[in-house]
């Protein structure tokens, strides 16, 4: 920091005109700014002005104030740069000279200096960034130099910033320091660096300037690290134990080894090598190479198999890395392999009862089987040892509650084979089941080192119980059956269902019904047992029984006899069939005739029908019997047929119908109604002049349309027929020929006369005249047709149809005048290329007067691509009237233009379109060229270019220039979430649009990063000491990327390395690299994984993970003394102690809490003599029960002392402690009890074991025998002497013995015996169920129908032969009838055997509901799995009373009819029940409830169907004038009984009404310029009807060209759909339908016609390109005529203009002509221009004019071209002649002779050589001249000279001429135009 000190030159006070000059600061900054204060002046005398200002030596600073001030301050308005200064070398002293000067004049200079002190203004510079290497451990040195300027030129220092640290916490600062005062980095802590955590150091270094105020500048600094080889190879799994198969085969790995070497390059690289193996198992140790057993991957570290089989045994085998660097790095490590026997034979089942599917009974309440298996499986495995050891487990899934496996071993880890056995624990209900078959599944798995296993598919299927009874189906049950029906007619099937399957569901049918008519076979079909007949009884009720062997249900079964239809309908009539009538019988009755059908109800009603039209039969229905009237209502017609043929048709209305014809045929007469028509009419004939007499003309002749023979003759009159012409009769007609002979002087004339026809009716004649006319024709042809214009000229479009016209044409012959045939064209001939006119057609309209005209039409089709004009010429030919004249013919030339439509679409080129692009291409990328090409495009204006668009649906991320048809990206591209995307490209070129399909693939980027599949926080838990390689979990994450790389994750540690883990980098795996004991500290673990892809760049996350170590209970409890022993005395007292034992356990905590106790005394009897008690770590033996120790009883104890554990899974031990007990001896043998009882089953087998009675001797040796007192061979039992057992010995019987008694003895075997001890035994003989019950008769009972409480039905008995069995066990239950039934039993007081079962009844039985109750009770007579059971049905019949009322099924019906509907159609049906049986109900119609009285419908009495009734009293249904009907019905049984019930008829819209609009027909217009989808008009139309019959829709029925408009179906607003052009079409009609949607649909219609309003979008086009014209000279306005024509057919411009009205109106113009001018006039509705001249033109001067024209119509269009016209300027007689000479001079003799050649005098003319040759001459005077005087003396000239007038030759006229009188003539001569 520089200080520099303010100077001031000269600092003091003076006082100048009382004027002080202080600084304002002690110094001058280089940072002071603008405004900033320096000086201060002020005047110490107010009264005194001072002015101040600054010398202009004082550069930078300035005056707070001009003028005179009081005070003044000087501010700088600098700034200035200390370091300007010091570079350019001035000097830094800054001078302020300040002047003063005061109102009384004096002055002050005052002068400062000021040394400019310089600022610490800016930081120090350096480069950002600086890069050094170093290798890792490196010595102290010199790293690097910092290199850093100030533009102050401050002291610089550096620093390290304090808080960077390696990734190892070493702070940076440590390992490089600075230089004292100085920038050079020193390496101070190189030892401190390692490569293996750190690959770049980056610090920031702060340079800072030494300065008060100081300012820093930071760079960063990165060191790369180089590696060293100072690591060796670290195994990661070392100390693990692997088990493998011995016969592992091989090749195959037994493990990996894993290692890492943190080096980089080659030093981190290693290969694994083998060391020694040593046998452990082995005594000694045996130690081989381990190459000399396996293989390893030097890369990889798999270990595999070099030997098969391998010797079983635990080996410890030693594998070894060394690393690539220098010098080389080696570790080691030992790996314990264990090799197990080989497992070969996986386990086997086999089920006992064969084949896969089990058969098990259902289980019902009654019976359950939870004690004998229901299926047995046997498990086979063929290895030895506890290979051959299987485990079982089966999984019965939903159905694990129900079965179970209780296997035959102990222990699953017997060697196989044994048996596993399946039991059923709960009932399985198989109508409950979903499914036929239960499967389940056995799964085995052995114990040996590699376990195999194997699964068993079986099924279980349960078989059917029957415990569900039949149930009948579609109740309630009726049926119809005709009275016609013959015996054994099956009319009706019952059908039952039960849920039960097999023969449990199989069902018999039977009935009881009393009434013979009807049966019921066994399946459950009715018939017909005898005839029926409806009068004597129309409705049965039968009941329907169905039993499937234990349940018995029945239905009531209602059967209605209906009418047989037997007879047909018959007529008869009192006219006859056949008769005959004139043609004219009037509109009245024909025939009348009597109807009957014998029948009655429906099949005695009938309908009539008439096949002729003519006829009309009334009435048309009728019931049992009707007269009928047949009229004519239609006129006979005689000419349309002569015969009628009448036949009527009745049709009944039984099933099946029946039908009667009758059949009349009526002859029909003639009447003359018809007068005689003339045919071909109007008769005109043509006779030509050259006819020959004779010549037939033509032919005249009429008809009569009446029948009759008479009639058809025709007889004819001719009247007034010329003398020229005559006639003959001949075939019933007139033939004309010529009477005279004609020549070409003939005129044309027409003659006509009259003819009648006559027929020849003998009574009233009829009669009809016509007239005929003969035109008479001269026939010559003289002249040939001249066309109207002298060039046509046209176009068309290509798409025009077929026969368009393109030009009309016209021609006229003059030889029309005479001869119309001659004058008339006969057709109009193409000619020229065929090639080209082939396009064309000419058409010949009918003549128009005198002209006859046609038109050139399209013929077929033609193509603008192919032919864009063509010209041509087109020959009129007239007729030749007699075929003998030669025809004549004109041509003409005609141009047509090809106007170019849109007709062919665009077509894409390159197809198809796919392409790939990498997703994020950024908006407006163009990657694709769509192209398009176009036929009409490519010959025509750009208005058919191909316009591309994109589809919109769905959108896509791109856009397509419409014109180029580049395709660029247009949104975000993401390939995650759309992989490609399919879109359509649109070509429009106006009227086409087709489409491609482009298909763009997005290509990966790699711009995800990878995402764990895990939940946050990651916490997993391990448990200790699972060996090495143990699997943990996998860690998965997701790469959403595409691509292979940029979706392939790697995870690995951060940072890298661990012992305890690892993390396999490709799949994610976590293994254990090696077992973790919790106890020494293993406990909890916090790693971080990232998971990295393999993209560019690469994306990562990171995720934390802790895995918690889980304690288990790995340390089983330890007795301190193996073997311990004790003894006891018999005598001992209570609690002595017998033993203390100590235990230990190396686990902590609950693991290592202890608990004792005793599991196994060995005492007889379950005694428990001794008692356990812990003391932590010890356990005390002491007696609990002084009486158990005996030793007659037992010598010794072997007590089994168990040590347990607090662990979660506690760890037990156990040790045998033997107590032995010291003897007291000498007791006699004696029984331990007085009585023995046992109980044996009757059913028992011989030597079935009973019971055994062993006496008891107190003293160690046993000298004892059994006996049983009185015993003999024929006894039932027996006994063993020595062991006191007791057998069966004859078979027993409950009913004969129920109880047997014996006595057993005991004595000594001392001789003599002596017996010591009896004992009584009692054998109770157990009765079996092995006889079923069975009820005593069963009567049915008969019961009133009604309520009863507790009313005893019926007793029913039971009896049961098994002795003192059922009287405990019987039970009674209803199995139906249970809910109004019950039953209390008894036992017969005198007889067990018999019981009894009371029925009672609580609750109402029904007659109706039900007639007969069936009450079926099972007796049971025990309640286990033996028990036999009795079943009875008490059929209880109940009495009906007849008090019920009718009720109707339903209190409101709700029915539906179609407005309409005719007569008798049947609308609904009510019924009614009457629950008293045989009843017959009525039907009535008491009350017309809506409308009142005014409702059509009736009701039939007997079925109740309700239909509609038309009397003509109240109209059929209408929905638009009545929507719904309310009936009141009421139903009546036999006895009075009544209910009533409404009927709700609502009547349903038919679409009987057609939609209707307000007008018949709609006029619209719209302009022919309106866009698509302007609206024109709406229509509207309305429909009577209702719902969807109302709704309308409108479409376009039909009309030309329709497509050009579209009408809104729902709205009927009519809309422009196509681009309109009134010059191809000015109006269209349209047929507009509105259809209602009812079925089926209704269509009104109306006439739409559109008019096209004009738009002025056509420009005038001239009918040519040049017109030719004359005019002639000297004639101001002239009009300019036809060349070579008189000059009345003006020459007329002509254009036309498509449009119409105003804008068809045309102007012409002349561009440029001071000569002419054109006006307009409308001739013949053109618009003409007639060129007429200005000024008299002068041929002499110029003779052709061409003028350039121009047309522009009303709408101001002006004409696309502008044609020529050439004006040729005709001459006229109009210049005076000039003599070819001035003078002629000629000599003439003096009395010459008259007649004298002179001279030929010529003149000349301007006008044209025509006109030359009308020059005349003519003398106009003569002057004599005299002699001497020369005096003038007029003359006469012909006196004196003649001219011809025509040569010019002068003759004399005179002989008289004197020289001496006169010397000279002077002959003036004229010279003039003749027409002048």
């Amino acid at each position: 920091f520089l200080t520099l000190l303010l100077l001031i030159s000269v600092f003091q006070t003076r006082e100048v005109c009382s004027i002080t000059i202080t600084p304002a600061t002690g110094q001058l900054l280089e940072s002071n700014r603008t405004q900033t204060f320096i000086l201060s002046a002020e005047s110490f005398d107010p009264n005194l002005g001072v002015t101040f200002t600054l010398n202009s030596f004082s550069p930078n600073f300035a005056l707070v104030s001009a003028g005179i001030t009081v005070t003044s301050n000087t501010l700088i308005l600098g700034p200035y740069d200390y370091e300007t200064f010091i570079a350019n070398g001035v000097a830094t002293v800054i001078g302020v000279i300040v002047n003063a000067v005061s109102t009384a004049g004096d002055t002050e200079l005052s002068a400062f200096a000021f040394t400019l002190t310089n600022v610490n203004e800016f930081p120090p510079v350096v480069n950002p960034e600086y890069f050094f290497q170093l290798i890792e451990n490196a010595p102290t040195g010199t790293l690097g130099i910092i290199n850093a300027t100030d533009r102050d030129g401050d002291l610089l220092q550096c620093s390290i910033d304090p808080t960077a640290q390696t990734s190892l916490g070493v702070f940076i600062s440590n390992i490089f320091s600075f230089a004292t005062k100085s920038c050079e980095i020193l390496v101070s802590g190189g030892d401190l660096i390692d490569f293996e955590a750190d690959q770049f150091l980056n610090f920031t270094v702060v340079v800072t300037d030494v300065t008060s105020e100081p300012q820093s500048a930071e760079t960063l600094v990165s060191v790369q690290i180089i590696d060293s080889n100072d690591n060796p190879p670290e195994f990661l799994n070392n100390d693990v134990v692997t088990r493998i198969s011995q016969n592992i085969g091989i090749g195959n790995l037994i493990l990996t080894a894993l290692a890492q070497d943190v080096d980089s390059g080659d030093r981190g690289r290693f290969e694994f090598y083998l060391g020694l193996q040593t046998s452990t198992t082995t005594t000694p140790e045996v130690t081989v190479e381990g190459s000399t057993q396996y293989d390893i991957d030097a890369d990889r570290g798999n270990l595999t198999a070099k030997l098969d089989p391998y010797t079983p045994g635990t080996y410890e085998l030693s594998i070894c890395a060394r690393d690539f660097g220098t010098p080389s790095e080696t570790a080691c490590a030992l790996y314990t392999i264990i090799i197990e026997p080989a497992n070969n034979d996986p386990p086997s089942f086999e089920l006992r009862q064969g084949g896969i599917i089990v058969l098990v009974p259902e289980l019902t309440e009654e019976t359950v089987y939870t004690s004998v298996p229901v299926f047995i499986i046997q498990v086979i495995d063929a290895d030895d040892g506890t290979t051959g050891q299987v485990e079982v487990t089966a999984d019965f899934y939903s159905f694990n509650s129900n079965f179970r496996l209780l296997d035959t071993s102990t222990l699953q880890n017997q060697q196989t084979p044994y048996n596993i056995e399946v039991y059923l624990d709960s009932p399985i209900d198989r109508e409950s089941l979903t499914i036929d078959l239960i499967p389940f599944t056995l799964y085995g798995i052995d114990r040996g080192f590699i376990p195999l296993e194997r699964t068993y598919e079986y099924n279980i299927s349960i078989l059917d119980f029957n415990d569900f009874p039949p149930v009948f189906e579609d109740t309630p049950y009726m049926a119809m059956v005709s009275e016609s029906a013959p015996i054994g007619y099956i009319f009706f099937s019952a059908n039952t269902s039960d849920v039960d399957i097999g023969v449990n569901a199989e069902h018999e049918f039977y009935t009881n019904s009393t009434d013979p008519e009807f049966d019921v076979h066994v399946n459950g079909s009715v018939y017909l047992a005898i005839d029926i007949e409806r009068a004597n009884n129309p409705t049965y009720e039968i009941f329907i029984f169905a039993t499937d062997s234990v349940f018995t249900v029945f239905v009531k079964f209602v059967i209605t006899v209906i009418e047989s239809n037997e007879f047909d309908p018959i007529f008869t009539t009192d006219n006859a069939t056949s008769f005959t009538l004139q043609e004219d019988y009037p509109l009245s009755l024909i025939v009348t005739l009597n109807i009957s059908d014998l029948d009655f109800g429906l099949s005695g009603q009938f309908d009539v029908s008439v096949s002729n039209p003519l006829f009309e039969i009334v009435p048309d229905n009728g019931n049992r019997e009707a007269y009928l009237e047949v009229s004519l209502v239609t006129p006979f017609d005689y000419e349309t047929s002569i015969q009628e043929t009448l036949t009527i048709t009745a049709t009944d209305r039984g099933n099946p119908q029946r039908t009667g014809i009758i059949t009349f045929i009526i002859d029909l007469t003639d009447v003359n109604e018809f007068s005689p028509s003339f045919q071909n009419t109007p008769f005109v004939f043509t006779a030509l002049a050259h006819y020959a007499i004779g010549t037939f003309l033509g032919t005249v002749s009429a008809i009569d349309n009446d029948g009759t023979t008479d009639r058809e003759d025709i007889n004819y009159t001719v009247v007034n027929i010329p003398s020229e012409f005559a006639y003959s009769i001949t075939d019933a007609a007139i033939q004309l020929v010529t009477d005279t002979t004609f020549d070409s002087s003939t005129s044309n004339e027409n003659f006509t006369f009259t003819v009648t026809a006559e027929d020849n009716d003998p009574v009233s004649p009829r009669n009809t005249t016509v007239t005929v006319e003969i035109r008479l024709q001269n026939d010559e042809n003289n002249h040939g047709p001249v066309f109207g214009l002298s060039f046509y000229s046209g176009s068309i479009a290509e798409d025009a149809s077929d026969g368009t016209v393109i030009i009309n044409i016209s021609a006229t012959d003059e030889d029309f005048a005479l001869n119309e045939i001659a004058g008339t064209i006969s057709k109009f001939e193409l000619t020229g290329d065929p090639e080209v006119f082939s396009y064309f057609r000419t058409v010949l309209y009918p003549l128009d007067g005198d002209v006859s005209r046609g038109a050139i039409v399209l013929n077929g089709s033609i193509d603008y691509e192919t032919v864009d004009s063509v010209t041509f010429s087109i020959t009129a030919v007239d007729t030749s009237p007699n075929n003998l004249t030669p025809r004549r013919s004109s041509p003409v030339l005609v141009s047509i233009i090809v106007e170019n439509v849109n007709d062919n679409p665009p077509v894409f080129i390159g197809e198809p379109y796919i392409t790939t692009i990498e997703e994020n291409t950024a908006n407006g990328t163009e990657f694709l060229e769509i192209e398009a090409t176009d036929a009409d495009f490519n010959n025509i204006d750009d208005s058919f270019r191909p316009n591309f668009s994109i589809s919109t649906h769905p959108p896509v991320p791109f856009q397509v220039d419409s014109v180029s048809g580049l395709l660029s990206v247009a949104g975000e591209l993401d390939r995650e979430q759309n992989t490609q995307f399919q879109f359509f490209i649109f070509a429009f070129d106006g009227l086409h649009n087709v489409s491609t399909n482009v298909t763009v693939f997005l290509s990966d980027a790699n711009d995800n990063a990878p995402i764990f599949n895990v939940t946050v926080p990651f916490v997993l838990y391990v448990f200790e000491e699972q060996s090495f390689g143990y699997e943990i979990t996998t860690i998965t994450a997701t790469d959403i990327d595409g691509l292979p790389l940029n979706n392939e994750i790697r995870f690995r540690f951060v940072p890298a390395g661990n012992a305890e883990f690892l993390l396999v980098e490709p799949t994610g795996e976590l293994k254990g690299l090696r077992e973790l004991d919790r106890d020494t500290g293993d406990t909890i673990f916090n790693l971080t994984i990232l998971a990295e892809d393999d993209g560019s760049p690469r994306q990562s996350t990171t995720i934390d993970l802790q895995i918690i170590v889980l304690d288990i209970n790995d340390n089983s409890p330890v007795f301190l003394d193996s073997s311990p022993t004790a003894e006891v005395s018999e005598n001992a007292t209570f609690n002595i102690t017998v033993l203390t034992l100590e235990a230990d356990d190396d686990d902590i905590g609950e693991n290592a809490r202890l608990d004792f106790s005793i599991v196994d005394q060995g005492a007889v009897g379950g005694l428990e003599p001794f008692r356990v008690r812990t003391f932590e770590n010890f356990a005390e033996i002491f007696l609990n029960d002084s009486s158990a120790i005996d030793y007659e009883t037992q010598t010794a104890y072997i007590v089994r002392l168990a040590v347990r554990d607090g662990g979660s899974i506690p760890l037990m031990n156990t040790i045998d402690i033997r107590i032995n007990v010291l003897d007291v001896d000498d007791n006699d043998p004696t029984f331990p009890q007085p009585l023995y009882t046992a109980t044996i089953s009757e059913t028992a087998p011989i030597n079935f074991f009973v019971l055994s009675v062993l006496a008891e001797d107190p003293d160690s040796v046993t000298n004892f025998a059994h006996q049983l007192q009185g015993n003999t061979t024929n006894a039932f039992f027996y006994i063993n002497a020595t062991t006191g057992d007791i057998f069966l010995q004859r078979p027993l019987n409950h009913e004969n013995a129920h109880t047997h008694y014996l006595i057993v003895e005991t004595f000594n075997l001392d001789s003599p015996a002596v017996i010591t001890d009896s004992t009584n035994v009692t054998i109770y003989v157990s009765d079996e169920n092995d006889l079923a019950p069975f009820f005593l008769a069963i009567s049915n009972e008969n019961l009133d129908e009604g309520s009863y409480l507790d009313e005893l039905i019926v007793t029913l008995t039971l009896v049961d032969l098994d002795v003192n069995h059922m009287a405990h066990y019987v039970e009674f239950t209803l199995l139906t009838e249970s809910e109004r039934f019950y039953i209390t039993q008894d036992i017969d007081p005198a007889n067990s055997s018999i019981s009894f079962a009371n029925l009672f009844l609580t609750g109402d039985v029904d007659f109706e509901s039900q007639p007969l109750i069936a009450v079926t009770i099972r007796a049971l007579d025990d309640n286990t799995t033996s028990a036999q059971s009795a079943i009875a049905t008490v059929f209880i019949y109940l009495n009906n009373l007849d008090d019920e009322p009718p009720v109707f099924d339903q209190e409101l019906y709700e029915a539906t009819v179609n407005e309409g509907s005719l007569a008798a159609t049947i609308v609904t049906a009510v019924h009614a029940d009457d629950p008293d049986v045989g009843v017959i109900l009525n039907y009535g119609l008491f009350q017309r409830i809506f409308p009142i009285n005014a409702a059509p419908f009736e009701i039939n009495s007997q079925s109740g169907v309700i239909q509609v009734f038309d009397d003509g009293s109240v109209p059929i249904p209408d929905f638009e004038a009545i929507k719904y009907y309310t009936l009141g019905i009421i139903a009546t049984d036999s006895g009075g009984n009544t209910d009533t019930t409404i009927v709700n008829i609502t009547v349903l819209d038919v679409n009987d009404n057609t939609p209707e609009f307000e007008n018949t027909s709609y006029v619209g217009s719209v302009s022919e310029g309106a866009l698509v989808g302007t609206s024109i008009l709406t229509l509207q139309a309305t429909d009577l009807d209702e719902t969807s019959n109302a709704d309308i829709f409108y479409i376009i029925v039909s009309g030309i060209d329709n497509e050009h408009f579209k009408i809104i179906a729902a709205t009927g607003e009519v809309f422009v759909e196509m681009e309109l052009d009134r010059e191809t079409r000015p109006e269209y009609n349209l047929v507009i339908g509105a259809v209602d949607q009812g079925y089926p649909p209704n269509t009104g219609l109306t006439y739409l016609t559109i008019t096209i309003e004009d738009v002025n979008d056509n420009k005038p086009n001239f009918t040519r390109s040049t017109f030719n014209g004359q005019v002639f000279e000297n004639e101001a306005n002239y009009s300019v005529f036809i060349p070579f024509s008189s000059t009345s057919n003006l020459l007329y411009i002509t254009a036309t203009d498509d449009d119409i009205d105003v804008n068809a109106q045309i102007e012409y113009e002349i561009i440029s002509s001071s000569e002419f001018r054109i006006r307009t006039e409308l001739i013949n509705g053109a618009y003409v221009g007639i060129i007429e001249t200005l000024v008299e033109l002068d041929r002499e001067v110029q003779d052709r004019y061409v003028l350039t024209l121009r047309a522009i119509d009303g709408g101001g269009l002006t004409s696309a071209t502008l044609p020529q016209v050439v004006i040729d300027v005709l001459d006229r007689d109009d210049s005076i002649p000039e003599f070819d000479e001035i003078e002629y001079f000629v000599d003439l003799t003096e009395n010459g002779f008259s007649e004298e050649y002179l001279i030929t005098v010529s003149a000349t003319e301007l006008d044209s050589a025509a006109n030359n040759t009308n020059i005349k001459f003519r003398i106009s005077s003569v002057i004599k001249i005299q002699v001497n005087t020369f005096t003038s003396i007029d003359a006469t000239p012909e006196n004196l000279f003649r001219i011809n007038d025509t040569t010019g030759e002068v003759f004399t006229n005179s002989d008289q001429f004197d020289r001496e009188q006169f010397v000279e003539y002077v002959v003036t001569l004229e010279t003039t135009s003749r027409d002048n």
